[in-house]
């Protein structure tokens, strides 16, 4: 006397949706990636013209016995902190405004009062945010691992100085 229930999920309903959606992730990671060289071109360049501007201060650190490890880890560690500002001042911009689209959202109500329909599924007409916090966590992470890297040929430079070159430079 049970009626016979087909349950599918919605990726078998409507396998377009997914494949677009899948498009869509893959085309945020190469836009993340190009976002990141940027920011770690930015980092070298940065790092490389603080080495080139304290030379003579790097020369007589070395001259009173800092080994080189120690430049390197200074030159990375002004990178990180560099980095942990930069992401700290996007991650606080970005909730921001994904709070503004979880509270508010976009708002399709004068245009499309009814709300509109995509792949058969009628949609409010205030479309929302969500927060997820695995991504902002990850995109952070590597952040962090991007400012140590590009910090790292800066960082080398830093320690090859040689003392008596370095304090002649003017």
């Amino acid at each position: 006397g049970q009626p016979d229930l087909l349950i599918r999920t919605w990726e078998e309903v409507s396998p377009q949706t997914a494949s677009m959606l899948a498009s869509q992730d893959a085309i945020a990671v190469v836009t993340l990636g190009l976002v990141f060289f940027i920011a770690a071109f930015g980092i070298v360049n940065t790092m490389l013209v603080s080495v080139f501007e304290r030379t003579r201060e790097l020369g007589v650190m070395r001259a009173m016995g800092v080994a080189p490890v120690n430049l390197v880890g200074v030159v990375i560690l002004e990178s990180l902190c560099l980095g942990a500002l930069a992401g700290l001042l996007g991650i606080t911009l970005g909730l921001g405004l994904d709070l503004y689209l979880v509270q508010v959202g976009l708002d399709f109500s004068e245009a499309l009062p009814e709300g509109f329909d995509f792949n058969g599924v009628l949609l409010e007409p205030v479309l929302r945010g969500q927060i997820r916090f695995t991504p902002i966590v990850l995109t952070a992470m590597f952040l962090v691992g991007v400012s140590i890297l590009a910090a790292l040929y800066p960082a080398i430079r830093a320690a090859r100085i040689q003392p008596i070159d370095a304090m002649r430079q003017e």
